[in-house]
């Protein structure tokens, strides 16, 4: 789908897509994009180094495989998956560059009634659901990568075809730019 749209604005690029999905190889053709397709989990691509260097990261959050591969509970889990995504950015991404991260939470101040609620349909749909301990917040992902995103946008992931205020379970996108040795010295330094 990101290799769709960044070719239908007619943007030349090169794009490496790691999951797992067995459509990962059924692509329209592409005009201006590079299209290489990985057919692998993240938790196992993480120990790939991607051809060069990408300008951009796209990485939408798979919380199961995060509360799966690694068998702890879910902030040991949090702690070893963001020890890796840090270590897969400094390895596969440039000095400066763009990280976007897809991933879902539930909105604040729901009660437990709700979200056990907001579980219950997710999981008669979908087949699974996870406990908000297990889903990363915006403080989590801004400490993971040592800054606030320049954008975070917040929706609700209607699954079901409920009304958008009555879903709790929300679709978030967050852009955060890569900062440098000397840039998180300097934001140390200044608190």
């Amino acid at each position: 789908m990101g290799a769709r749209i960044i070719d239908n604005l007619g943007i030349m690029a090169y794009v490496t897509n790691i999951e797992p999905s067995t459509t990962i190889h059924d692509v329209p053709q592409l005009l201006h994009v590079k299209y290489n397709p990985m057919q692998m989990s993240f938790k196992d691509a993480l120990d790939v180094r991607m051809p060069f260097p990408a300008d951009c990261l796209l990485i939408v959050s798979a919380a199961h495989e995060i509360a799966l591969c690694n068998n702890s509970s879910a902030s040991k889990n949090k702690e070893i998956f963001s020890s890796e995504i840090d270590q897969f950015i400094r390895t596969n991404l440039i000095p400066e560059g763009i990280i976007v991260v897809g991933f879902p939470n539930y909105r604040k101040g729901a009660s437990s009634a709700e979200i056990a609620q907001q579980r219950r349909i997710t999981e008669s749909i979908l087949g699974h659901s996870h406990p908000p301990e297990e889903l990363f917040t915006i403080e989590e992902l801004s400490k993971i990568f040592g800054t606030q995103p320049s954008a975070h946008i917040k929706r609700p992931l209607n699954i079901d075809g409920e009304k958008p205020d009555d879903t709790i379970l929300m679709a978030n996108v967050a852009v955060f730019k890569k900062m440098n040795i000397s840039d998180r010295i300097n934001r140390i330094d200044r608190i």
